[in-house]
């Protein structure tokens, strides 16, 4: 099979413009959280901190953290689902 390198090209740009597009929706969802929700996501999940960990940052208990957690990936949910992006 042969492939029109510019076809291909521009499949692989439209792509990429996507992907960008998604990041930048992802970001201004995230940017609608309350900050303290903002910076938990963020450490949990782009820094890869623990749970323990988050707690003895902050002072306050393991299970608190994890709640806190949980209710910033339902509130986030929501927000992507009203920006109509899950």
């Amino acid at each position: 099979m042969h492939y029109k390198r510019q076809g291909w090209q521009a499949r692989n740009q439209r792509n990429a413009d996507a992907r960008i597009v998604r990041v930048v929706d992802f970001e201004r969802a995230i940017g609608q959280l309350p900050e303290a929700s903002q910076i938990l996501l963020m450490l949990r999940h782009c820094d890869g901190y623990s749970p323990h960990d988050l707690a003895q940052m902050s002072g306050t208990s393991e299970r608190n953290i994890e709640y806190s957690l949980s209710a910033a990936r339902e509130a986030l949910g929501l927000i992507l689902d009203r920006m109509e992006l899950l």
